[in-house]
């Protein structure tokens, strides 16, 4: 009898956690990703003649009087203080409206020719143009929700490679070895 109590209390007590950990997922923190065609892949590294979407998550928070947010692509900062200004290096920023059950997809962020240099993609969940991590929207936790930002580098085009000295130098000296050799045996037999 105590052991079917005890398997029991421990069913239970499964399905609680389960309960607890799937609202605590259902609260979900928004978030921001780029990606090179729209489609749900990560990218961090783009060439200069790609485009870079955005594709994300609101955060059920951010829903309470705002009704999306905005996209910015600004220049790299490791850290971002309450206050800091957003300004968009991709010629203005992008409108992410609030889509099915908070998210949005392939958002042209900005679209090639891109500038080399490291960036930050940002989602202004407060529409501020300012506080690049504070929203003053407050989370489920007691805390603020915090702007995502997602981290990407656009290479430059490489150059074509000049070869060196003795790539190319082997096969011309073989050429050069392979005539005098013909040469030779063709005066050799006259």
């Amino acid at each position: 009898m105590k052991t079917k109590m005890i398997g029991t209390l421990a069913i239970a007590c499964l399905i609680a956690m389960a309960v607890f950990v799937g609202t605590a997922a259902a609260d979900g923190n928004a978030y921001i990703i780029a990606s090179k065609s729209g489609s749900h892949n990560y990218i961090s590294e783009f060439s200069t003649t790609n485009n870079v979407y955005a594709w994300g998550f609101l955060g059920y928070e951010s829903q309470a009087g705002h009704d999306g947010g905005r996209v910015y692509i600004v220049n790299y900062s490791a850290t971002w203080t309450n206050g800091d200004p957003l300004n968009d290096v991709s010629g203005g920023y992008e409108i992410a409206h609030w889509g099915y059950v908070g998210h949005f997809d392939g958002i042209l962020a900005w679209p090639k020719n891109l500038t080399p240099g490291k960036y930050n993609l940002i989602l202004d969940l407060n529409c501020t143009e300012h506080n690049g991590v504070w929203t003053n929207i407050p989370d489920s936790y007691g805390g603020y929700i915090t702007d995502p930002v997602w981290s990407f580098t656009v290479k430059g085009d490489e150059p074509e490679p000049i070869p060196e000295f003795s790539t190319m130098a082997i096969p011309v000296v073989s050429i050069l070895g392979l005539l005098f050799l013909f040469n030779y045996r063709k005066q050799r037999r006259n």
